[in-house]
């Protein structure tokens, strides 16, 4: 998105107030110098003056949290460069060229970032994560999560499986690795706090697990035994995942609840191999690797044949429907990763199993601790800019 302008959207009692105002700090700056330049680009030359200023005798975290690809405002929610328009010219559908325009925008950011890592000589004991935090929107929406079931800000697939790319020769891998392991994002601090040297057991009692020695291949399985998805006390809507099976609960029906295309793939145009067909034109990130002697990728499409998605049969038309109004749904996660078949009814004491967990955790939340909006923090009030408004001494604000 372009950083012309950022825009928030306040929920009060069934009432949306739409503030508009610019959203850019550094430290405790309001930053007002990028108005009309694309927000990516924006913060990838703030990554790439952070390396090359970077005193590499000491360690680096450097955390990238891209805004692409976030939708803009409801004014102008698809937003891409116009030369990364044109050079997804294959895609036919406008919102989904405009939507692989800023997709193209992260790409390009990833692989500035990787570069300029090597060129400092930092990759050697680097370690690179490029971690999503849920699914697209697929409706309505220029998103895929084909072919799971499922929108953004659902408790279905869709919406809570995310991919992520862990790259460093700390792994000492020799072949790609594919793993399927159950991993929740808070799994990331202590993960990371491992891979530096420290000891976990000094975080103290986080809801996070450390996931190296999975990322390694020291272990097989994963700590994580349970992934608690939500548990939303206004909606009535929870999900909860142990082991194998994910329950999900409501006390309304779900919108977002089919399985919405396209697939992804209908404008590839591919004839033998995608990943051929991917790097056709070039990449930088690969040719480093190459030159390094790190590239690993020498057998085309192993790597996401491993990494697909299988479904399996479509049980819907006979059985297996999830309808709320009935009770909770059950679904058996390795067999049916697409949520075809409701198993509530053949496994009731599972049912019981999870309701009970779910409860037990909900038994240690907060209150909802609804607050009435003050009018004071409106961008208006602060020259247009998002603040800590309750840190300023009182002004007058006679637009809010």
């Amino acid at each position: 998105m372009f950083t012309i302008s950022f825009s928030s959207m306040i929920k009060h009692r069934k009432k949306f107030k739409t503030l508009f105002g610019i959203d850019l700090l550094e430290n405790e700056e309001v930053i007002r110098d990028f108005r009309g330049e694309y927000a990516t680009n924006v913060f990838t030359d703030r990554a790439l003056n952070i390396i090359e200023e970077h005193n590499v005798t000491k360690p680096l975290f450097l955390f990238v949290s891209h805004a692409a690809s976030h939708t803009g405002n409801k004014f102008f929610p698809l937003q891409s460069p116009p030369e990364l328009y044109e050079r997804n010219n294959h895609i036919k559908p406008s919102d989904r060229r405009i939507y692989a325009g800023m997709v193209t925008a992260l790409d390009d950011s990833v692989g500035k970032v990787f570069e300029a890592l090597n060129q400092k000589d930092m990759l050697k004991k680097s370690i690179i994560i490029i971690s999503s935090d849920n699914g697209g929107v697929a409706q309505p929406g220029s998103g895929s999560n084909w072919p799971l079931r499922g929108t953004k800000f659902s408790l279905w697939e869709g919406g809570v499986r995310s991919i992520g790319v862990v790259w460093s020769p700390l792994l000492g891998l020799k072949r790609p690795k594919v793993s399927m392991q159950l991993m929740h994002i808070t799994d990331w601090l202590p993960t990371f706090y491992s891979a530096a040297g420290g000891d976990v057991d000094d975080l103290g009692d986080i809801d996070g697990k450390n996931m190296w020695p999975v990322v390694k291949g020291e272990r097989q399985k994963s700590p994580r035994k349970e992934v608690l998805l939500n548990i939303d006390p206004i909606s009535g809507i929870g999900g909860f995942r142990k082991g194998d099976m994910k329950i999900l609960v409501s006390d309304f029906p779900v919108d977002g609840s089919d399985w919405y295309g396209p697939t992804g793939l209908e404008d590839s145009n591919v004839t033998d191999s995608f990943d051929a067909w991917i790097w056709k034109n070039g990449s930088l990130v690969k040719d480093i690797l190459i030159e390094r002697g790190q590239w690993f990728l020498t057998d085309n499409d192993t790597w996401r044949q491993e990494a697909t998605i299988v479904c399996g049969e479509n049980f819907l038309p006979v059985s297996g429907k999830c309808d709320f109004a009935d009770g909770p749904c059950l679904y058996n996660i390795a067999d049916d990763p697409c949520e075809y078949k409701n198993i509530a009814s053949l496994y009731p004491d599972v049912v019981e199993d999870m309701l009970k967990r779910l409860r037990d955790l909900n038994a240690t939340s907060l209150p909802v601790q609804t607050k009435e909006l003050d009018p004071m923090g409106d961008p208006v009030c602060h020259n247009f800019a998002h603040v800590p408004w309750m840190d300023e001494e009182a002004v007058d604000c006679p637009f809010s």
